[in-house]
């Protein structure tokens, strides 16, 4: 079996998908793949069976790139999930003194999570954004001048850096959610894991109580939402789409009715999948 995530190694999502991995009945091989849309594109190209990509931040929110390929630009469905805590370090070369550091790399995520350790500890620094925190490691331990990066211990590991400052992250209790996008369902024991639904939902005319109107059918279902947000329909200025997701799956009468309502309301609907929850 082969598992694909945003690499290069040492990346948070290696440690997603090694976490993943080891809940699977028989061994994996693991990718690394430089951007997201590679991972995709080896994905619909049967080069992977699964793809472990970050979806969302307790502290900066949805990773909108995830999502935005998720609902336009594929229809693989996500297959399960599975959250981290995540710790940032400053890493660079042995000896480097923090105040000497002049530029800092990153994911911009990482980078707007210690934004405030920046401002305070690092006002002289440039911030520089990276396809992933590992990448900006291996950037710093090939070059020489004053720069440092946020990234993991495991990167600063796998890259020879030094950690120059631990837990940088401006909220210690800092947790990542990955989804696992495949093209078929988990072969595991999920009798006893919670499951949920994901989706994608856009009013075929924007009025006065469209949100109201979607929400509504939920809450008189009583299913639980544990997120929603909008983001541009990729049409008019002004279109959104809402991506709920919802306690419960598929084989639950309450979704299935919410979503059959929700389709007679003349809702633009498309389920991004219904999956277990694997902590």
């Amino acid at each position: 079996m082969k598992i694909g995530y945003l690499g290069p190694e040492g990346s948070q999502t290696q440690l997603a998908a090694e976490k993943f991995s080891s809940k699977l009945p028989s061994a994996a091989e693991l990718t690394p793949l430089p951007g997201l849309a590679q991972v995709m594109a080896a994905i619909a190209h049967n080069e992977l069976d699964y793809a472990v990509l970050p979806a969302e931040n307790s502290i900066e929110g949805s990773i909108n790139a995830t999502w935005d390929w998720l609902v336009f630009r594929t229809d693989l469905p996500v297959v399960g999930e599975l959250t981290l805590p995540v710790r940032h370090f400053l890493v660079g070369h042995r000896a480097q003194k923090i105040s000497a550091i002049r530029t800092v790399l990153s994911h911009p995520q990482a980078l707007a999570q210690c934004r405030e350790y920046l401002r305070t500890m690092l006002p002289q620094a440039i911030e520089y954004e990276t396809v992933s925190t590992a990448e900006a490691a291996r950037v710093v331990s090939v070059n020489r001048l004053p720069i440092a990066a946020i990234a993991g211990e495991q990167a600063a590991a796998r890259y020879g850096l030094d950690i120059l400052a631990a837990d940088i992250q401006d909220i210690k209790e800092n947790t990542t959610r990955f989804v696992i996008v495949g093209r078929k369902p988990l072969e595991l024991a999920l009798s006893r894991l919670n499951y949920k639904t994901s989706l994608a939902c856009m009013v075929e005319r924007d009025q006065p109580g469209s949100l109201h109107d979607i929400l509504e059918i939920f809450a008189a279902k009583q299913i639980n939402l544990t997120r929603i947000e909008s983001r541009p329909a990729r049409k008019n200025l002004g279109d959104y789409i809402f991506l709920i997701d919802t306690e419960k799956g598929l084989d639950s009468p309450a979704i299935i009715a919410a979503l059959h309502e929700l389709h007679e309301r003349n809702n633009l609907l498309k389920v991004l999948g219904s999956y277990p929850v694997l902590d």
